[in-house]
């Protein structure tokens, strides 16, 4: 019998959020307890870590994005490192959330489009054309599109047209087919 597929699904660490700057980390060293007791109870790895939004807490004064996102890098090492595994043996898979945009990034012609004009023809027309709007609205998650790109991870393709990824991962005699969308590109404040 075939050994399982271990997935380690994380999401919304909210890196950069300015409540919890002085003792973020050391909230999260429960997690890292429970990361290594995880490890040591199943003597391996997961196969696949999946990342599933908000990684940092968003563009506000005095915390940028960039700032967050190398404060997640940091954060994510020690999520390896309590899994006693890298990104090339457990590979991640990021999928943006609506903190992983800079939300103060949009015009108010962008808000109204969004709430009055989106649709699933006139978004389609917008990606496959990758037209100035469509380019516009990902703009807004850029930051996160560089941080996953730079991410030391080469299991998966990144759509730098559309800011998703995907790939096939092999285990044992089984090809898995992984995809992350994108819908938080559309995410704003009002």
């Amino acid at each position: 019998m075939p050994k399982p597929f271990l997935i380690l699904h994380l999401s919304d660490a909210h890196i950069g959020n300015p409540k919890y700057d002085l003792d973020a980390f050391d909230v999260f060293d429960s997690l890292f307890d429970d990361l290594r007791t995880m490890r040591m109870h199943l003597a391996r790895p997961p196969d696949l870590i999946v990342f599933n939004g908000d990684l940092a807490f968003g563009e506000i004064p005095g915390s940028a994005l960039s700032n967050q996102y190398d404060q997640a890098g940091k954060w994510l090492d020690r999520i390896y490192q309590a899994i006693g595994s890298s990104p090339r043996e457990s590979p991640i898979l990021f999928v943006a959330g609506n903190h992983d945009i800079n939300r103060t990034l949009i015009t108010d012609d962008q808000k109204e489009w969004i709430r009055k004009s989106l649709n699933a023809r006139s978004l389609y027309e917008l990606m496959q054309k990758n037209s100035l709007q469509w380019r516009r609205y990902l703009e807004r998650q850029d930051e996160w599109a560089t941080f996953v790109q730079r991410y030391p991870c080469q299991a998966f393709d990144f759509k730098a047209h559309l800011y998703t990824a995907s790939g096939v991962l092999t285990h044992g005699s089984i090809r898995i087919g992984i995809v992350a969308l994108n819908t938080s590109w559309a995410s704003y404040q009002e």
